[in-house]
């Protein structure tokens, strides 16, 4: 037998080692963890004194609205003192949950009772437009149905939609979880189960315990320069197997169920599907509608009696907020268990997703009953390895939402001198 050629033990070789696509493979595993964005809207507004602090500064004692955020509270900020100028308009007094849905994001004022539809563009694609080429999905819009909106006609985008890709193109959440997924990640392996996974790792494996057979047989037979370069090919190939490893564990989709029927099934599987999502890299923007503006769920599974809008109007009576307190305290243990979920999913080098993902919940109105704009109810989680301090109630005195964005842009490294209508000055977030 003649002497053996690299470019022919490769040729015999290829077709025997075949690794399946993953897109974090096209990342090395050492890479720094990108920075994500994810934006949570709850509709209807808090009950304040349940849901802000008493005093600034270090957490202590949640309120009752934020007590299931136990577990996170150092990985979480509340924020007062910031308002939403971009609906300080009159229409915005007639149309509340319109102007605030379809602003939250924009910064924008929107006019529901003038004819056509005109917005800003969000900020998510602002960040989207920025960043959004390194992924498969350069952002997602997920959410819960709608149910029972107060709308009519064209105005009814405003309250459907947070995501606005232009002035006229609100980008729809997806609702069924099925198709999220099926989008997300029809053709990979994330519906293996552990079992399954684990025979794809061992057939892996035995090829390349195949391949260093083959290997060791031949090298006698290889010159020196050629066995150089076949100990690189196959510390590559071990390093490449060591990433799949990971990558395929990052990846899995055992446990998460589709065939959610309840409104907190359906919320969990949701958040679990975001967590997956910014995992596996599909995306590193997402935004989530818990339900769109003035949405009426049913909360008789927390036995509250009547809708979530009917009973958001309670008349700043002690007797008819307990109810919303109730729900308020419901939605945002929906937020831990979302947190919760990106702290407990490892990055590559070792840290937590939660602090490579920055999170925003809020609503589209401050106080339920009043419609107002001032004094947002805004909680911001996660970010530490993006240099957010947490574990905080900041006040604000006054500040625009706007500049909340901006602040949240120029910490995932995008930088805008304004944005929407009032954003000029980016929030110390440090």
């Amino acid at each position: 037998m003649g002497r053996v050629t690299r470019r022919d033990w490769l040729r015999g070789v290829s077709s025997s080692l075949v690794l399946p696509f993953l897109p974090s493979l096209a990342r090395a595993e050492t890479a720094p963890s990108p920075a994500r964005l994810l934006y949570w809207f709850a509709p209807n507004g808090v009950v304040a004194d349940a849901f802000t602090p008493r005093t600034e500064g270090p957490l202590g004692t949640l309120p009752p609205s934020l007590a299931g955020l136990s577990a996170v509270r150092d990985d979480i900020s509340v924020l007062s003192g910031i308002d939403n100028r971009a609906c300080f308009h009159g229409e915005a007094a007639v149309r509340p949950h319109d102007c605030g849905t379809g602003s939250w994001l924009t910064g924008t004022a929107v006019f529901p009772d003038t004819p056509g539809v005109h917005n800003g563009i969000s900020v998510d694609q602002v960040a989207a437009a920025a960043l959004g080429d390194a992924t498969a999905f350069p952002s997602l819009q997920l959410g819960n149905a709608g149910v029972g909106l107060a709308c009519d006609d064209y105005t009814c985008v405003y309250q459907e939609h947070v995501s606005w890709a232009s002035p006229t193109a609100p980008l729809p959440p997806l609702t069924d979880l099925r198709v999220a997924f099926d989008r997300m990640f029809a053709g990979t392996d994330t519906t293996l189960s552990d079992e399954a996974a684990a025979r794809r790792r061992a057939l892996r494996h035995s090829v390349l315990d195949t391949v260093a057979d083959r290997t060791a047989a031949v090298s006698s037979r290889l010159g020196a320069a050629d066995r150089i370069a076949l100990d690189d090919f196959l510390t590559g190939v071990r390093e490449l197997e060591r990433r799949v490893d990971i990558a395929t564990g990052a990846c899995s989709a055992e446990g998460l169920s589709l065939d959610a029927t309840s409104l907190e099934a359906h919320t969990q599987a949701m958040a679990d599907l975001m967590v997956l999502a910014l995992r596996c890299d599909q995306t590193r923007i997402i935004t989530f509608m818990h339900g769109p503006g003035s949405a009426y769920h049913d909360y008789r599974f927390l036995d509250v009696v009547g809708l979530h809008h009917a009973i958001s109007h309670h008349g700043n009576a002690e007797l008819t907020m307990g109810p919303v307190r109730t729900v308020d305290a419901w939605v945002l243990g929906q937020l831990a268990y979302l947190l919760e979920g990106l702290a407990a999913a490892v990055e590559p080098d070792g840290s937590r997703l939660l602090d490579h993902t920055l999170v925003l919940w809020g609503s589209e109105i401050a106080n339920g009953n009043d419609h107002s704009f001032t004094d947002m109810p805004l909680v911001l989680a996660g970010g530490q390895a993006l240099g957010v301090r947490q574990g905080q109630h900041r006040r604000y005195g006054g500040a625009d939402l706007a500049d909340l964005h901006l602040a949240m842009l120029e910490r995932v490294g995008v930088r805008r001198a304004t944005f929407g209508e009032h954003g000029t000055s980016p929030l110390d977030l440090g």
